[in-house]
């Protein structure tokens, strides 16, 4: 990654196709290769059990956030379960609430929920000017997004949750 100029916090994901030519291979390796991959750049202090678990959040939420889509598109697939994610705590929306796709108010619409509407939180984030917003999806799973935490009543929410940031796409 240092050759191609990445830097820390950035990567890549690749669906690689290989062939291991001059490796051993063993009843667990066969000499043909079909895996996702995914690298990343880290620093020396962010080499640590707290940054695994935040990517980990990130890709099971990528995993998630993939189903709640394609149910979008094709509305009868709403009879399958959804993924299993981690939910910290519920909540119910105190006024009409912009859901956007990320945890800014930059971030794309994706819809607005009128007063009442019970949601599951999924994380809570600090941005940069130290707002905080929650990570949410309807109990029917058919929304997800970001909502700011002035438009909610916590309901209940798990205090060892720990408050994270959201990755710079720049």
């Amino acid at each position: 990654l240092y050759r191609y100029d990445f830097h820390p916090g950035k990567g890549l994901y690749t669906d690689m196709n290989a062939i291991r030519r001059d490796e051993a291979l063993d009843n667990l390796h066969s000499v043909y290769v079909d895996q996702w991959d995914w690298e990343k750049v880290l620093t020396r202090e962010s080499r640590n059990e707290r940054t695994l678990r935040e990517t980990v959040k990130l890709i099971v939420s990528c995993i998630c956030d993939a189903q709640l889509f394609v149910r979008g598109k094709y509305p009868a697939l709403c009879v399958h379960p959804l993924l299993e994610r981690e939910v910290i705590g519920s909540a119910v929306t105190n006024r009409e609430a912009n859901v956007r796709v990320k945890p800014a108010s930059s971030g794309k619409l994706v819809r607005q929920l009128s007063k009442g509407v019970e949601l599951m939180i999924l994380a809570k984030y600090e941005d940069d000017a130290g707002a905080i917003w929650y990570e949410v999806t309807t109990t029917t799973g058919k929304t997800y997004g970001f909502v700011r935490d002035y438009v909610v009543n916590v309901l209940k929410l798990d205090k060892n949750a720990e408050t994270l940031t959201y990755p710079d796409e720049g």
